[in-house]
């Protein structure tokens, strides 16, 4: 996961697929500014498993589908 995030731009990934999710399948109003809260959120989780990696903890990640 790391190497993903630091290879890749995790907003844009984010920009360009959130029309793909179904609004019934997403807890929040599918707005822009529901878009830019999920990118302001998602800021900190290349730090979150950079920091994870570094002390040899493992990270459970799941999806509810």
């Amino acid at each position: 996961i790391v190497e993903f995030l630091q290879t890749h731009d995790l907003a844009a990934i984010l920009r360009e697929n959130y029309d793909r999710i179904p609004a019934q399948a997403y807890s929040l109003p599918k707005t822009a500014e529901g878009l830019e809260y999920l990118i302001d959120w998602s800021r900190g989780l290349q730090a979150f498993y950079e920091k994870a990696m570094e002390n040899h903890c493992q990270v459970i990640f799941t999806v509810d589908l």
